[in-house]
């Protein structure tokens, strides 16, 4: 491989991963980017996905639609901005979660 095509290709990723923006099927998809700082916000993560998992009307789902169902539980703000327009589909790689955490946080502080 031409090491100017590697210099690009890693510049890209670095670049593209700053702005949560990813190349998919040869076509860039840009996504809002929050950050989240595991040790902060991880505990009060993991109790509303706990609380959507035993209340939320998602036990007919599975795959995808299951995490969609439990996530727009969660919080339906970040949901929207986040997966409304592109949910995810059966072995897609979700590159948008740390997003999804962090842009839940967010609003946890918020209110």
């Amino acid at each position: 491989m031409d090491w100017r095509l590697l210099a690009f290709v890693c510049i890209f990723f670095l670049i593209c991963s700053d702005f949560g923006t990813v190349w998919v099927d040869g076509k860039i998809y840009t996504y809002p980017k929050y950050s989240f700082k595991k040790k902060r916000g991880d505990r009060k993560l993991k109790q509303e996905l706990n609380r959507c998992e035993k209340e939320a009307d998602c036990g007919g789902f599975t795959g995808p639609q299951y995490l969609m169902c439990i996530r727009k539980c969660v919080s339906s703000e970040c949901f929207e901005e986040l997966y409304a327009h592109d949910e995810l589909e059966e072995g897609e790689i979700d590159v948008r979660y740390n997003s999804f955490k962090g842009c839940v946080i967010k609003k946890m502080k918020t209110r």
